[in-house]
């Protein structure tokens, strides 16, 4: 069960200034009209990309710290970020969302039937999209897209402690050197949590922890993946660190634990929908359930029988070809997950309280 601010869950959809004693900041379109009451609780922190407020944090700040992606954006932000200019900390934590018009509606931006108001994040630069050096940041409700092929870029690339992405869709849009989608590397980095996540597209893992360049004793702890899809990765063909959920350990002094729980990983290519690998991999501990693979290739170092895989050829999602991955009435994966909510997030990628548990980022509505 996770503890403290990683079982702190925020309900954003039309809750703009719900954060006790924060200082809020927003990011909206050039042209938006601040109301009276936005004006007086933003006063001067309002930018147009999310690149200018992560600039604009207090390097050590007193309040809680909450960016607002608002308005109707029909154009990109495309700016890559990388945070490290503060130092937040549980009590005064940065929180990154998109609420109102801003968020997506699960189905990636320019798609049938995706919301095409919805903010994401697009660089027109080569790099990571997000490259997280901070740590104590929540990402929720964002799409992130990449479209430059670079030299090992990844959407998001976390290298720091208790960060949250919850609720977001992490897409490739090209097929070479987009790396991962979302890659967590360095030592003593742990109390991570990645939930209701769409993860699509991506050159070689869609999620992936790799522990390989470090020395000594170290644990990476706390960590929880829960209720994702991720699915058509790995178009690189790379037989060890390719796949959907990889995890990957070379050092000897390292212990490394995770909760696994309620994904749907299926159709990554040539690849296991969830692997175990390095010269280190007895090092990983998981823990988990009711998660489903598209194929046996999940039965690496025994991992399938640690995390209860089902392995189906279909899921029954709405419309593949249009990169709709919410689940039919039929779906295999409807109600048939375990109950997470002691984890604290009880809410699927569209905002919908989960009352039966399924499988996957969505919770199909009776």
């Amino acid at each position: 069960m996770k503890s403290g601010f990683l079982s702190r869950r925020f309900s954003s959809i039309g809750e703009e200034f719900n954060v006790r004693n924060a200082t809020y900041f927003a990011v909206a379109p050039i042209g938006y009209h601040y109301s009276d009451k936005q004006t007086n609780r933003y006063s001067t922190r309002k930018y147009n990309t999310l690149a200018s407020v992560e600039n604009a944090l207090a390097a050590s700040p007193s309040t809680p710290q909450v960016i607002n992606i608002i308005g109707e954006w029909f154009s990109d932000d495309t700016t890559r970020i990388v945070w490290n200019d503060t130092t937040p900390t549980a009590t005064n934590y940065t929180l990154v969302r998109a609420i109102g018009s801003a968020r997506h509606n699960g189905i990636p931006k320019g798609e049938i039937g995706a919301n095409a108001r919805a903010y994401r994040l697009r660089p027109s630069s080569t790099g990571h999209i997000m490259q997280v050096d901070d740590p104590y940041i929540t990402f929720e409700g964002i799409e992130v897209g990449m479209t430059q092929t670079g030299t090992s870029d990844e959407g998001f690339r976390i290298a720091a402690n208790n960060i949250i992405i919850d609720k977001c869709i992490v897409r490739s849009h090209v097929a070479a050197e987009a790396q991962d989608g979302i890659h967590i590397t360095s030592s003593n980095v742990g109390n991570l949590t990645v939930t209701n996540c769409l993860v699509i597209g991506w050159d070689r893992a869609g999620i992936t922890i790799q522990f390989y360049q470090s020395s000594g004793s170290y644990s990476s702890t706390g960590n929880l993946f829960s209720n994702n899809t991720i699915t058509d990765c790995n178009s690189d063909n790379n037989t060890t660190y390719g796949g959907g959920l990889v995890f990957s350990c070379a050092d000897a002094g390292a212990t490394v634990e995770a909760d696994v729980y309620n994904n749907v990983s299926m159709e990554n290519q040539n690849s296991p929908d969830y692997g175990v690998t390095g010269s280190q991999a007895s090092k990983i501990v998981l823990t988990g359930s009711h998660n489903i693979s598209g194929d046996s290739t999940a039965d690496v170092d025994g991992m399938s029988n640690a995390l209860e895989l089902q392995t189906l050829t279909d899921v029954d999602w709405v419309d593949v070809v249009n990169l709709n991955y919410h689940i039919e009435a039929t779906s295999t994966a409807r109600g048939a997950g375990t109950n997470r909510s002691e984890d604290g997030y009880d809410t699927d990628i569209d905002n919908n309280k989960r009352l039966t548990w399924g499988r996957g980022f969505h919770e199909y509505q009776t």
